[in-house]
């Protein structure tokens, strides 16, 4: 099995990184804030307690699905499904369901084209099409595979 890399948007990669450092301010924030009360031999209340934990795990939370989907995001093929996987989530196509693979070749886009006319877009890196489409008619021959070289013609 053959995984293909998920190819992310710069902005999506910037916006990422920026959640990132937000989280860490935000939980050390959170953190000097906690130990501050706890130095002026105030009980800390139930809010209080339940607002730091929120600002620990909330923060924790977002780096682990952010950092794990941008280093565990790819796409491969099975007997019957086109998975996508992102992260810690993922998303199944049944191969049964793909009426067309279409390759629109202006603009570097792959799309599985399913029975009720709805589609999906593959974003990898476009020297891996032929290998991910190679790989999807060899588990299902009568899928349709469409090159486009004009948009406006779609």
């Amino acid at each position: 099995m053959k995984k293909y890399k998920y190819k992310f948007p710069s902005s999506i990669v910037i916006v990422g990184i920026i959640g990132i450092v937000v989280a860490i301010g935000c939980m050390a924030l959170g953190i000097y804030r906690f130990l501050n009360l706890l130095n002026e031999n105030i009980k800390p209340s139930l809010y209080q307690y339940i607002t730091f934990a929120l600002t620990v795990l909330l923060p924790i939370l977002y780096m682990v699905i952010a950092i794990s989907a941008c280093f565990n995001s790819y796409y491969f093929v099975t007997d019957d499904k086109v998975v996508l996987k992102w992260g810690v989530i993922s998303n199944k196509f049944n191969l049964s369901d793909i009426k067309e693979v279409k390759l629109i070749t202006n603009d570097s886009k792959l799309e599985l084209i399913f029975k009720d006319d709805t589609y999906f877009l593959i974003a990898t890196s476009s020297e891996w099409f032929e290998s991910f489409v190679d790989e999807i008619k060899a588990k299902k021959p009568n899928i349709a595979y469409v090159v486009h070289t004009d948009v406006s013609k779609n």
